[in-house]
């Protein structure tokens, strides 16, 4: 009998030991999995931030590229990031910003520092933790590859969407007249045209672009390199770009009629489908006076093993 009780005894002993350190584990995953979670948002906030002024040093003079021309934008960021109700985080900051190779294509390090609250460890004495992240990205220039092409028109067609940012964006050279839109594809696969020719305070010239039964204003580009600055017009912002269309055109005339297949002008897009019935750029023979279009200010992430 005694020997049945103590059996007894020993296994509920070994229930409530198991018990409690099943208890004790879930609290530690629980507070694990909430750091984890924070330290990801921290991450990707790092990154945007990373991006977002990479782009801004590319955009203002190579003589004002210091960390010291960051401080308003750092504030800011500062001060949104640390809005508890918004984000959870306590006290985030921007603490170190290196720049590299600011002459050219700038580099850029982000580390950040937070502090996020625990739920049940703080019953230990472990009731704030700090989270350090660092990130590195880099604003460059490039050219934008040709992606199609009829008699009339180029189609260049980037990897990347390209957003707008401080300053230009873009930059064509051409040494002919011409239309120029921007393009994005939308869940169904089309893509949505805009007339990007009022972004450019380069020479230009009123025209007026007729199809069929209907017309609208636009810019014909007089001048053989140009820039673009796709937030320009306030009331027609162009956020998202990927695709850039140029249409060779003759300026000298009040009104322009664009090429046969650009029939949805009227409603700013073009005829999509006739982008796809142009030719592979395998199958062009140069005519030795095709557009360039270089991207101004593209901004990407890179590793730690390329700053």
């Amino acid at each position: 009998m005694l020997k049945s009780t103590k059996h007894r005894g020993n296994i509920s002993t070994t229930i409530i030991i198991f018990a409690l350190a099943l208890i004790f584990f879930s609290i530690c995953a629980i507070d694990a999995g909430y750091i984890i979670l924070t330290r990801y948002k921290t991450q990707k906030t790092t990154e945007t931030t990373a991006l977002y002024m990479a782009s801004y040093i590319k955009s203002i003079p190579t003589a004002q590229r210091n960390p010291i021309a960051l401080d308003n934008i750092k504030e800011r960021i500062q001060n949104l990031y640390s809005n508890k109700k918004l984000t959870g985080y306590n006290s985030f900051k921007i603490t170190n910003i290196e720049l590299k190779n600011v002459d050219t294509n700038p580099k850029i390090k982000i580390t950040t520092e937070t502090y996020t609250p625990v739920l049940f460890l703080r019953f230990f004495g472990l009731g704030i933790t700090k989270i350090l992240q660092t990130s590195y990205a880099i604003a460059e220039e490039w050219q934008m590859p040709l992606y199609a092409y009829d008699t009339n028109s180029y189609t260049f067609k980037s990897n990347n969407i390209i957003t707008d940012k401080t300053g230009n964006d873009i930059k064509i050279n051409y040494d002919n007249n011409y239309l120029i839109f921007a393009g994005l594809e939308d869940y169904d696969g089309k893509i949505n045209w805009a007339d990007i020719s009022t972004k450019t305070d380069n020479k230009k010239t009123k025209v007026t672009v007729t199809n069929g039964t209907t017309s609208y204003e636009a810019y014909c580009i007089n001048e053989a390199a140009s820039t673009f600055d796709l937030s320009k017009d306030t009331e027609k912002t162009i956020g998202l770009v990927k695709y850039i269309k140029i249409y060779k055109v003759e300026c000298n005339n009040e009104s322009e009629e664009p090429p046969e297949g650009s029939k949805d002008m009227a409603n700013l897009p073009y005829d999509t489908d006739k982008i796809h019935e142009t030719k592979d750029t395998e199958d062009i023979e140069s005519e030795g006076n095709e557009p360039i279009v270089t991207i101004l200010n593209s901004v990407r992430l890179i590793k730690k093993s390329e700053f």
